[in-house]
């Protein structure tokens, strides 16, 4: 409070609309106040109220038993951050495993992580974390500041696992002086039906779901990562390939649990017809020569096997030829040569 005037000032007072018992009790007011002196009167500090305040200060003073005042506004916003974190998986929240994603094993999935700023001042994004996939701060090119009201995310993709039992990732998001927040989310794969049939292009797109690791095509032993290059291999003017793609299936459908007595005699024949040709396939066989015929025949009936067409044969898994009787499903993990294997039904 300063004396502007060119008198001295009597019955000094000083009030604020908030705050006149701290101005009791931590100031002393002059009783009197002479042209151009001043005092100063500090009071707090205070816990900072959310949203938008306004307090005014009140000088008075007299002058032959006229009173003079003047008044002044002071302003301050109480800012008050929070955020909610979510994370989703291919678009749905799933955070327990009754809500849980259900996809195939070796299917992509794409993982979003979420933060909303709930307060009302901005906040800074600064750290992203999964209990599975690790630090994903530089991946997700944090620290990112986000205004109130706003949301912004990252978003990932992987592949899914073989966890028919459900499988959940804890994703953990920091913001600069909060806490860290946390949410989970679920997913769970679908094991292969038992007794029924899978085509070449379900096999391929679905290793993790194999039932096993190897496979004997002719009298040559072929690895996972070579049956695999097979079955992408293009079968155009190769017999040997368009019939190496239909064996592989049906063996692995067999394996599977699928009934082969129906195609017994053309797996068979198929491994025969390999067994005339040395080394590991392709064989580069073009399918109007007489071997090449013979081999599209085989490839023919062991598509019809596959797609769950075969008189007397398994149906298909997908229900195509007719619903499925399967009741147990059955799944061996991917294992190295010569390692043991456990079925868990």
């Amino acid at each position: 409070m300063t004396n502007a005037g060119n008198v001295t000032l009597t019955n000094v007072t000083l009030s604020d609309s908030d705050f006149n018992a701290e101005i009791s009790n931590q100031c002393i007011v002059p009783t009197s106040l002479a042209s151009g002196n001043s005092f100063t009167c500090v009071v707090g500090p205070f816990a900072a109220i959310e949203g938008q305040h306004t307090n005014t200060a009140t000088a008075t003073g007299d002058y032959n038993k006229n009173p003079y005042h003047d008044s002044d506004d002071a302003n301050y916003f109480g800012g008050v951050p929070d955020y909610s974190f979510e994370k989703y998986i291919n678009g749905e929240d799933a955070d327990t495993l009754v809500e849980a994603v259900e996809v195939d094993a070796g299917d992509s999935l794409t993982f979003k992580y979420e933060v909303t700023n709930e307060g009302n001042a901005p906040i800074e994004w600064t750290g992203l974390t999964d209990d599975v996939f690790g630090d994903l701060t530089g991946e997700c090119g944090l620290p990112k500041t986000i205004a109130v009201g706003q949301s912004d995310y990252c978003q990932i993709t992987r592949t899914a696992g073989d966890f028919p039992d459900g499988k959940e990732n804890v994703g953990t998001a920091s913001v600069t002086g909060l806490a860290d927040q946390t949410d989970p989310a679920w997913y769970e794969t679908a094991p292969p039906e038992l007794g029924c049939t899978y085509t070449h292009g379900y096999w391929k797109n679905h290793p993790l779901a194999w039932p096993v690791y190897s496979l004997v095509l002719g009298d040559e032993t072929y690895t996972q990562a070579e049956l695999l290059a097979l079955l992408w291999a293009s079968p155009e003017g190769d017999a040997s390939i368009i019939l190496a793609l239909q064996l592989i299936a049906a063996k692995l459908n067999v394996a599977n649990g699928a009934d082969d007595s129906a195609i017994a005699s053309t797996i068979d024949a198929a491994d025969d017809w390999l067994d005339d040709y040395s080394g590991k396939l392709p064989y580069s066989i073009s399918p109007s020569s007489p071997a090449g015929g013979q081999a599209t025949d085989l490839a023919g009936t062991l598509d019809v096997y596959n797609n769950g067409l075969l008189e007397g044969g398994p149906p298909h898994c997908d229900g195509a030829s007719g619903s499925s009787e399967c009741t147990h499903r059955v799944f061996l993990p991917l294992l190295e040569a010569g390692a043991s294997t456990q079925a868990t039904e």
